[in-house]
């Protein structure tokens, strides 16, 4: 995972809405976020874990989480994080969390919901995925290797072992070697195969041959018969056809002339119907327009008048309303015009209580003048002693600084003696292991000795003899089994001999017999009693099969003694090979020392020089904190009496604005006033401000609403006057066409057929639909004229033809008979031919089925020695520590160089983390006893090396690390190395951040976040 932006607002101390944009951050390499403790560094990473997994370190579910988490000031939180995750580290993401405190009780804050998205076709879209799947990291691994809170950095060094397994199959996969349950399940599979084809071999039993050849016979023979049969119902079907077509063309012959007979009755009615159509279409066209144009013109006039009467009463009222407005409008305006007497009264009083204010407040302000006076005296005099303080202690420092020894050249001395001292270390730990290994090869081959003379088996250690041995164990393992299958089938033998014993003893002349139901029984077999043979055959089958179960047990022990006899063998020769590479090493650093002015032998000089140096260093770093300290006070004296002259100049300041303003004032109001308003107290001039004041108000108000209620008046008598206008005018013209229409209808109805309006009016009023009213007489006559025609051209199509009935239901029934003596023979054939096809199906069968019993003889065989193998989690273990194993030795890489050679990580026989002193001839000491500082070299190295195994697991280019604290532990030496580790991995394309308040980090780190908490605004980001 790769962070690219975080936006909080609202959680711990981060009241403001603050954003971080990790790109800045990330494209340095190495970053650091930096403030005084408390100021809110944590909880970014807290932000992060949280709204990725919806866990905290500090609080769980039960802890009011989300009220805690909320800034005491804030009614909402929010957490908005964007990362890169998924395949490789190419996949945007968005996790967005949100909170917000109840407005009616404090305590209650709610979850509003934690959200994720995903960055595809330029949009963020709302996805519903587990964020396991996203990081590819539980919560709890994601702490220990990607974002390490406080607390939390030395815990995979001290997780027990299968804790750490279990860590290390999550993050790796290691999952995929359990495949013991797997190996159970394919063998199950293949059991239960077996168990069906042998039960489908003895379902099949014998096949007979001349009875295949019987049934192809009947087939032939059955085939002639139905084409005998085909051909009949061939000739029968033309002469049914022929049949057919007479039948149909008098029967529907007879059809049409009950058609004719029917239209011909309707004839008169749709002649009738026509007729009215004529008319109707006639008055649609000529008169429908105009009588509705009349009609609407009567309408309108009606409705005009009704509206002109309206309006002319509203109108009186309106006239009546504006003249008694207008009476009172005149009184109101007097008033009006004298209303700025009131507000310069309204002045002079705000005046006067202003100038009663200033006078008030100047002596409090003088008083606040001499006691700043009196406290920047104070500071001056503090400022002089420390300032001689600083002087005497860079006297001090410089002489110190000239009688140190060059440490430079001391330290790489040191550190010759130090790596020869590792070498030998080296080289008397790496013959110890040798002698080990070699110990444990004799060990193994007395094993191999012991297991086979414990089997009872020939051979010996050898690893030639030992592999044949291994061949020996499978053979006779097949010779067990094939001597299982052979009792097991005499056994089945013996069995049904003996139930027919059982049923020979029960018969009796008279009683049915329950084989075969006879109650005659001439002879009665003698069957021999073979139990005794029952039971040796079932002692041979146990004790076959507890010798193949020894067998596999003895294999079992010598694969594992001969795999843990090749590891060690391959041990032995990386040792010959280090122990060859440590004494060219000796060699080549015995020639290095190159200071004439120091014995080689003699290595305590050098190390009473550097004791000196040391001793003089940390006098130095006495005498430099000293003068810190001083420097730091004189700075907090300075920033004190800067703050006291600017406060005492503001106060100055304020006093002078304030006689200034008292001046001014005296001068803007009469004298006369002033007196008059000397005796009052502050509360009785602001009741008499206010009253005037609400004066003046109320009268402006009341003119401007009497003002516009007149204007509105006077609008609407205009607007009504010129619509009545308008609606009388239109009257008129409506009046004079509604006139000419009624002329033009007259004229129209003279030149027509029709007498009056009325009878017109009357034809319209029936609403005919003309369309469909044309079609239907049209369809109506149009069809008449083809049943007419149709009916002509059947009688001459018939001719003299006529239709015999009876004949034609004679070749019915027959063609019936045919076609069912048809069927039964098609259905004798199809159950010939089926067993045919079941008799070739059942002997191809056969043989594959025998062929697959013996291939899965041999599969399940081999399925048994692998199951063997992945029993327990064996496999998975040995895995998991192999995955150690390489941990160990990429951390050692850094380790061994943080801790200058002299420590180093190893694993225990328990998969437990234990250190490699070699100061101390390479003894092994728990994790336990580091110091403090090396404790996190360890972890650092650790957490590092299982950061690149995880980044190489997941295929990314790039890979994050955040550290939270831990530099504390660490001297001044330890914390330079193990900044130039940090800053050394930039070149490995990884982005690291740590967390810190050590000053020496901070001016080291380039890109970084710097956090101030303010009283007033809470935690504040900057950017470096």
């Amino acid at each position: 995972m790769i962070p690219l932006k975080l936006t909080l607002q609202g959680i711990y101390s981060y009241r403001e809405k603050q954003t971080i944009d990790f790109d800045r951050l990330t494209s340095a390499g190495l970053f650091g976020i930096f403030g005084q403790v408390g100021s809110g560094k944590s909880t970014i990473l807290e932000a992060i874990s949280f709204a990725v997994f919806g866990h905290t370190e500090r609080l769980n579910q039960k802890e009011e989480r989300y009220y805690n988490m909320m800034n005491l000031k804030s009614n909402e939180m929010l957490i908005d994080f964007e990362c890169l995750a998924g395949n490789k580290n190419s996949e945007k993401f968005r996790f967005v969390v949100r909170s917000k405190r109840n407005g009616n009780n404090f305590n209650e804050v709610k979850f509003s919901g934690r959200d994720v998205y995903k960055y595809e076709n330029n949009d963020w879209l709302p996805i519903e995925e587990d964020p396991v799947n996203i990081v590819g990291l539980s919560y709890e691994n994601f702490r220990r290797t990607t974002i390490i809170p406080q607390g939390k950095f030395q815990e995979f060094l001290h997780l027990g072992d299968s804790d750490r397994t279990r860590m290390l199959r999550e993050i790796f996969g290691l999952h995929k070697f359990e495949l013991y349950y797997q190996t159970t399940a394919v063998e199950s599979k293949y059991k239960d195969r077996f168990q069906v084809v042998a039960g489908k071999l003895s379902m099949l039993g014998d096949l007979d041959e001349e009875e295949i050849e019987n049934h192809k016979k009947q087939l032939e023979n059955v085939r002639a018969e139905i084409e005998n049969v085909n051909n009949e119902i061939k000739a029968a079907q033309e002469q049914e056809k022929e049949f057919n077509s007479l039948k149909d063309v008098f029967t529907k012959l007879k059809s049409l002339i009950a058609k004719e007979q029917e239209l011909k009755s309707q004839e008169e009615e749709y002649t009738r119907r026509k007729e009215q159509l004529k008319d109707y279409k006639y008055c649609r066209m000529n008169f429908s327009a105009e009588i509705e144009k009349k009609n609407d013109l009567s309408r309108s006039i009606n409705r005009e008048i009704g509206s002109i009467n309206s309006k002319k009463e509203k109108l009186e009222s309106i006239n009546s309303a504006l003249e008694a407005g207008k009476k009172d409008f005149l009184e109101m305006e007097e008033k009006y015009n004298n209303r700025e007497s009131i507000n310069k009264n309204v002045e002079e009083l705000t005046k006067i209580s202003e100038i009663a204010n200033i006078q008030a407040e100047l002596p409090e302000l003088e008083e606040k003048i001499a006691s700043y006076e009196d406290r920047i005296t104070i500071a001056q005099t503090k400022r002089r002693e420390f300032e001689q303080k600083d002087k005497d202690a860079s006297v001090k420092i410089e002489e110190l600084k000239k009688s140190r020894p060059d440490v430079s050249k001391l330290s790489e001395i040191q550190s010759w003696y130090n790596k020869e001292e590792n070498l030998k270390n080296e080289k008397s730990r790496l013959e110890e292991e040798f002698n080990t290994t070699l110990e444990k090869l004799n060990e193994y081959d007395e094993k191999i000795e012991s297991i086979i003379s414990g089997s009872g088996l020939p051979g010996s250690s050898d690893s030639t003899e030992a592999g044949e041995l291994l061949e020996t164990i499978v053979r006779k393992k097949g010779e067990l089994r094939k001597e299982i299958e052979k009792l097991s089938a005499e056994k089945e033998h013996l069995q049904v001999q003996n139930q027919l014993g059982e049923y020979a003893s029960d018969l009796h002349e008279g009683k049915p017999c329950p084989l075969c139901g006879s109650t005659d029984h001439p002879q009665v077999t003698s069957i021999e009693d073979v139990t005794g043979k029952l039971a040796e055959i079932e002692k041979k089958s146990g004790e076959a099969q507890d010798s193949i179960t020894s067998l596999e047990e003895t294999r079992n022990k010598i694969d594992m003694v001969s795999f843990s006899k090749g590891e060690s063998r391959k041990k032995l020769s990386d040792l010959e090979y280090s122990i060859e590479a440590n004494d060219k090493n000796i060699r080549l650093h015995d020639a290095e020392f190159i200071w004439d002015e120091y014995e080689k032998s003699n290595s305590d000089s050098v190390k009473q020089k550097l004791d000196e140096h040391n001793r003089i260093e940390e006098e130095i770093i006495s005498q430099e904190e000293r003068k810190e300290a001083v420097r730091t006070n004189l700075a907090n004296i300075d920033e004190e009496l800067e703050r006291l002259n600017s406060e005492k100049q503001k106060i100055v300041d304020d006093k002078t604005a304030k006689v200034t303003e008292l001046n001014t004032l005296k001068k803007q109001i009469n004298p006369e006033v002033i007196e008059e308003y000397s005796s009052k107290d502050a509360e009785e001039i602001q009741e008499k401000q206010s009253s005037l004041k609400k004066e003046y108000d109320n009268l402006i108000e009341n003119y401007n609403n009497l003002k516009s209620e007149i204007d509105q008046q006077i609008n609407e008598v205009n607007t009504l006057s010129g619509e009545l206008k308008a609606l009388e005018e239109g009257i008129s013209d409506r009046k004079n066409r509604l006139e000419e229409l009624t002329l033009e209808i007259e004229i129209k109805i003279e030149d027509s057929r029709f007498e009056s309006l009325e009878e017109v009016d009357k034809i319209l009023t029936r609403e005919i639909n003309i369309d469909h009213e044309e079609m239907d007489i049209d369809d109506y006559f149009t069809e008449l004229r083809s049943v007419v025609k149709n009916c002509e051209e059947l009688r001459s199509e018939l001719g003299d033809k006529d239709y015999d009935e009876e004949k034609h239901n004679s070749l019915v029934k027959r063609m019936s008979e045919l076609d069912e003596l048809r069927g039964e023979l098609f259905q004798k054939r199809g159950n010939i031919s089926q067993m045919l096809d079941q008799f070739s199906r059942s002997l191809s069968a056969k043989k594959e089925l025998e062929e697959e019993q013996e291939g899965l003889k041999i599969k399940l065989e081999n399925i048994r020695v692998i199951k063997n193998m992945f029993k327990g989690s064996g496999f998975v273990n040995y895995v998991s520590t192999v995955y150690l194993r390489n941990l160990c030795v990429a951390a050692n890489e850094r380790f061994m160089k943080l801790t200058m050679n002299r420590l180093s990580l190893e694993l225990n026989q328990q998969n437990n983390f234990v250190i490699r002193d070699f100061l101390n001839d390479g003894q092994l000491r728990s994790v336990k006893t580091l110091s403090g500082g090396q404790t996190f070299q360890a972890a650092l190295s650790l957490a590092l090396a299982l950061s690149d195994s995880i980044q190489k697991t997941a295929g990314a280019e790039q890979n994050f690390f955040f550290l939270d604290e831990g530099f504390g532990t660490l001297d001044k030496d330890s914390l330079n190395m193990v900044f130039d580790t940090l800053k050394a991995l930039r070149k490995e394309n990884r982005v690291v951040g740590v967390i810190s308040h050590v000053e020496e980090m901070q001016e080291e780190i380039e890109a970084s976040i710097n956090i101030v908490n303010e009283p007033e605004r809470g935690s504040i980001l900057t950017m470096k």
